[in-house]
């Protein structure tokens, strides 16, 4: 599988695990098999292990780096491979990018940090298993049912009781900035439109803005029934999206406007494809923010 001037080694399971090889993983994100890993172990680890990095990195994500999975190819001798899960290398891409901009990494570190923010404008979570998939032939193999499974994880046919799900935080981040001023009742309607570009586009749930057109669909007047967030399922649904909105608060705590907060959304959680070009990469990892498109 290519990723812009990159080639990874992807594999699909069995089980239907996608894979992205640990070796090219490395290399990908510029980090030599030697250094500090050397005779010590797996050097993803060793990496994540640092204390620049280490808070910018989730338990799930920590867990899946240390757990990595070793598996033979069918019909190739030799001794096995190992591999990270996919999703493993968009959430350290994540992790990295994020350190990055908050100051935290050395300079000896920012060629990975430029590395990781070009993969990161390649591909996201949804992304990049969607890729594998088409790489190596396996989206041919999965059920046609198999995106309402999904879906139904996530999804409930009827809303539940309200029930407040947007912190308070990401509405004062939106006011500023869009600089419109906060008055009595409700928000202004160009939140609605926001949210659904920053949040529910950006959902890691595949195919979760055309299920809640169905389920919740705008009269027309634009206005729905219930609040989109309250057909989340307990558990798995609402949990992604508290995710998701620690992720876009952080970014939306970087961006100066909403043009630019885009443009760090492009980066960080691009929507299914949607890729950044490169140059706008650089111009951030070099501090260059101000000048977004």
């Amino acid at each position: 599988m290519r990723i812009g001037n990159v080639e990874l080694a992807c594999h699909v399971l069995s089980d239907g695990t996608r894979v992205v090889a640990q070796k090219e993983m490395l290399s990908a994100l510029a980090l030599s098999r030697g250094g500090a890993g050397a005779g010590k172990g797996d050097r993803l680890a060793t990496f994540v292990a640092g204390t620049k990095i280490k808070p910018f990195v989730s338990e799930d994500l920590a867990k899946g780096i240390h757990s990595a999975i070793r598996f033979r190819i069918a019909g190739v001798a030799g001794r096995p491979s190992f591999a990270y899960e996919a999703t493993v290398l968009a959430d350290l891409c994540t992790a990295i990018v994020n350190a990055h901009m908050e100051g935290r990494l050395q300079k000896q570190q920012e060629h990975i940090a430029r590395s990781a923010a070009r993969l990161l404008g390649a591909f996201a979570k949804l992304g990049i298993i969607a890729t594998i998939d088409e790489a190596t032939g396996y989206q041919t193999e999965r059920s046609p049912t198999a995106l309402r499974e999904k879906l139904a994880e996530f999804l409930m046919e009827a809303p539940a009781t309200w029930s407040q799900r947007f912190p308070d935080g990401y509405y004062q981040r939106l006011y500023r900035l869009t600089r419109l001023p906060r008055k009595g009742g409700n928000h202004p309607r160009l939140f609605a439109a926001l949210t659904r570009e920053f949040v529910w586009k950006r959902l890691d749930i595949p195919g979760i803005v055309d299920a809640l057109e169905r389920l919740n669909p705008a009269n027309e007047n634009g206005d729905r029934a219930h609040l989109h967030h309250l057909f989340l399922t307990e558990g798995p649904g609402v949990s992604a999206l508290g995710a998701h909105l620690v992720k876009l608060q952080t970014l939306m705590d970087l961006a100066k406007s909403i043009e630019e907060l885009r443009w760090l959304a492009a980066m960080a959680m691009p929507g299914r494809g949607e890729n950044l070009a490169l140059p706008f990469v650089d111009a951030l990892l070099n501090g260059q923010r101000g000048n977004a498109p």
